[in-house]
């Protein structure tokens, strides 16, 4: 399946031809699910719905890993 994730074209091998669910498509690419903040096509997915909204074959995603820090 070929998506866009984070501005860059990937191939992501999976079962299904053309979808994958957001919770496996992070495994596949061995991202924490916990750690990062998942956008597809624009849109925030929630947290829970990790586990049943999907990535589509096309689809632009952006996945944003949570990092500590702030001002001095």
């Amino acid at each position: 399946m070929n998506v866009t994730v984070n501005g860059k074209p990937r191939d992501i091998a999976n079962g299904a031809a053309n979808n994958i669910l957001i919770s496996s498509f992070l495994r596949a690419l061995d991202v924490n699910p916990r750690l990062v903040a998942v956008a597809v096509n624009g849109d925030v997915i929630a947290k829970d719905q990790y586990e049943t909204a999907r990535v589509r074959e096309g689809d632009a995603v952006e996945v944003v890993r949570m990092v500590g820090g702030g001002a001095q």
